[in-house]
């Protein structure tokens, strides 16, 4: 999944470097990368650690960090119903069009708080996970995915979601490890 997703930002990359910011493959990219990075991931984490997980109260967790996830999904796909979405290179980093909550009848302090309220549900739901999971060693992937998140933070917060995806996808090779023999892995 991280790879199609990587390959779609390459796609991005490769129609902007030619211009091309219009076309449907262009736009295959950009909607494919957002598809995985705003509405896959926030669900598919929370739902397999969710399958895969034998403690009664981590699984109750981590189902209420599913319906979460699906919350989140729903609000981009809002997002995505009411504004357009698009990428541009800036300083050799892709960024995509912030996920503006402009909501008019909101005081402007609202909405940097629905949108800090969504980032860590978000969060919860993408990262947090990994620390209500039984699963051995899961945490440390959480811990990959938090080193990467502020590093993008600190580094490029602008290019937030291109970078910290790539950290994520580079973090997921930790996965091998984890099930590589799972018989040998207890429960924590």
């Amino acid at each position: 999944m991280f790879a199609a997703q990587q390959a779609l930002e390459g796609i991005v990359w490769i129609t902007l470097k030619e211009g091309d910011s219009i076309s449907l493959l262009h736009n295959i990219g950009v909607y494919g990368f957002l598809f995985f990075s705003n509405l896959f991931w926030p669900v598919f984490v929370p739902y397999s650690l969710y399958i895969l997980e034998e403690n009664k109260l981590r699984k109750k967790l981590l189902l209420s960090a599913f319906f979460l996830g699906v919350g989140v999904l729903l609000i981009f796909l809002f997002l995505w119903w009411t504004q357009e979405r698009s990428a541009q290179i800036q300083g050799h980093h892709i960024v995509y069009t912030s996920l503006s909550l402009t909501l008019s009848t909101l005081h402007i302090t609202h909405i940097y708080l629905i949108k800090y309220v969504f980032f860590i549900a978000y969060l919860m739901s993408t990262v947090g996970v990994f620390f209500i999971s039984s699963i051995r060693y899961i945490w440390v992937l959480g811990i990959i995915l938090g080193i990467g998140l502020l590093a993008t933070v600190f580094y490029s917060s602008q290019s937030l979601v291109s970078i910290w995806c790539f950290f994520a996808a580079m973090g997921s090779i930790f996965i091998y490890f984890i099930v590589v023999k799972p018989s040998t892995h207890a429960k924590i």
